[in-house]
């Protein structure tokens, strides 16, 4: 393991590369990022015991809705898992979307054709427009939560739409069979926002 990190960082900073490919794990060969997490590429960012939960979930025609998509790891695993199903990504914070972007466009072969939409979205309790911490340093996530040290930290802010999952499903967008959170200290106003949806529906 310790090699494969120093090739990672000898290809990163010495070659000057910007994607390589994942070395194992479920999305072994696809190209990812070398300027977030290394466990990524290495294939070991998610426990074989929630990789199991999560492809036990993933079905013919399952939604997931992918919420605090960031670079979109988790919605190429869900692409990887279900068959004829739908992917909403929501991702708010531009630096992410745009790396989202470009792992959809580098492994379009390897896609099963799944719908994946990238939304430039918060999810939040309710709808409306909040201000959003715009640190492009901050690369583990940012936040909305205004008492959050990333936040704080942030210097100046952006303005993001936020729509809640209730509100959503209410528009017409699909119901949920799947539901990931990781909002940095939102997860809490995401369940709030989506009580009708959960009451109703009961998605994982």
């Amino acid at each position: 393991m310790w090699f494969r990190r120093l090739y990672i960082k000898c290809c990163r900073y010495l070659l000057g590369r910007r994607f390589l490919r994942v070395m194992s794990g479920p999305l072994k060969g696809y190209w990812f990022t070398v300027s977030r997490s290394y466990e990524y590429l290495l294939g070991n960012y998610e426990s074989p015991e929630v990789l199991d939960i999560f492809r036990s979930w993933c079905g013919r025609g399952t939604v997931f809705y992918d919420l605090g998509a960031a670079v979109g790891y988790h919605s190429l695993l869900a692409d990887r898992f279900i068959d004829d199903g739908s992917i909403f990504a929501f991702e708010p914070f531009p630096a992410n979307a745009a790396l989202f972007r470009e792992h959809l466009q580098r492994n379009a072969g390897q896609l099963k054709g799944n719908t994946i939409e990238l939304l430039p979205f918060a999810i939040a309790e309710e709808d409306g427009e909040l201000l959003f911490s715009g640190n492009n340093q901050q690369t583990d996530g940012n936040s909305y939560i205004s008492s959050s040290p990333v936040f704080k930290n942030s210097g100046e802010p952006i303005r993001v739409q936020a729509f809640s999952i209730d509100s959503l499903v209410r528009q017409g967008y699909p119901v949920p069979g799947i539901i990931k959170i990781d909002v940095e200290g939102a997860e809490f106003d995401v369940l709030k926002g989506a009580r009708a949806t959960l009451d109703a529906h009961h998605p994982h």
